[in-house]
């Protein structure tokens, strides 16, 4: 994977994979289903950082998700806010 900064919420959820693929093992198709779609959230309503998951899976690949996701947070907290009127993908 490139070492550039992730600018969309599909990068996002590509680095997460990606981590998770070299850290917690299965392959990073395995670990996108599971991580499921990153939502962009207007930064006025969510200020420390504007982008959600809603991961699935059993509760040890949850945890792993929720995990790589606070790591990726603190390094990357925004992603391009949407437009007024709804969250952006």
């Amino acid at each position: 994977m490139p070492e550039t900064k992730p600018t969309t919420t599909d990068d996002i959820r590509n680095l997460l994979a990606h981590l998770l693929a070299g850290a917690a093992g299965e392959d990073e198709a395995h670990w996108l289903k599971l991580i499921g779609p990153v939502t962009a959230l207007p930064i006025i309503d969510a200020p420390r950082s504007n982008w959600r998951i809603e991961p699935k899976g059993k509760p040890g690949e949850v945890e792993a998700i929720e995990k790589a996701a606070e790591v990726v947070r603190l390094a990357y907290p925004y992603v391009p806010s949407p437009r007024a009127g709804g969250a952006a993908r």
